[in-house]
């Protein structure tokens, strides 16, 4: 596994910033706004986790607090205007702990754009047997399902899909493993009405 991992490391190509992942600056700044801030809203929501959702100005980047049911649990997302990092911090009584998305996290030498990302109905999904969707797409559902929406793009997922053997392949500002990736291109060209193109279209 070393030695594939090492491998893997040599074969990523990084942005070295922002406008080599985004075509605009309002294309950066919608993308952070649907992937990262209601993307989370969404997961805190789906587990009933989530208290109260408040946006506070600061003058380095207005910051999202979300309120969770835990006493003393917070989680705060920032893109810090002065070079567009997204600063994420979960806080809770036993302390802090923060990452950040940076631009020169995963790999960028690839053709996947923001199309293989989008996510079909879970529902769908769990209808397959297990064979039957790997025949389909390549993939299990239970991996599939775990990268499905893909991982910030922080220094700390790239290091963990790297040693779970997975190339993090970069979109946005979200990382995600080859084969997730490539299993959704599939699914995309075979069933097609399961998926929101319309919407998804907007961010390309």
């Amino acid at each position: 596994m070393g030695l594939e991992i090492e491998k893997f490391k040599k074969d990523i190509i990084r942005a070295s910033s922002w406008r080599q992942l985004f075509s605009s600056e309002e294309e950066e700044a919608a993308d952070y706004l649907k992937n990262i801030v209601a993307s989370s809203k969404k997961e805190y929501e789906s587990n009933n986790t989530l208290k109260t959702h408040k946006v506070e100005a600061h003058p380095d980047g207005d910051i999202h607090i979300f309120e969770r049911t835990h006493e003393g649990s917070f989680s705060t997302y920032q893109k810090l205007t002065e070079n567009g990092n997204v600063l994420i911090s979960f806080i809770n009584l036993k302390g802090t702990y923060s990452t950040t998305i940076v631009p020169k996290v995963g790999n960028i030498n690839h053709n996947f754009t923001f199309l293989n990302t989008i996510i079909p109905s879970i529902n769908f999904l769990m209808k397959f047997k297990e064979d039957e969707l790997f025949e389909i797409c390549g993939a299990y559902p239970s991996n599939l399902l775990f990268y499905l929406k893909g991982k910030p793009a922080t220094e700390a997922w790239e290091e963990t899909f790297l040693n779970n053997g997975h190339l993090p392949q970069r979109v946005g500002h979200r990382i995600f493993p080859s084969f997730v990736l490539e299993a959704q291109a599939k699914l995309l060209q075979k069933f097609p009405e399961q998926f929101e193109l319309p919407q998804a279209k907007q961010l390309n």
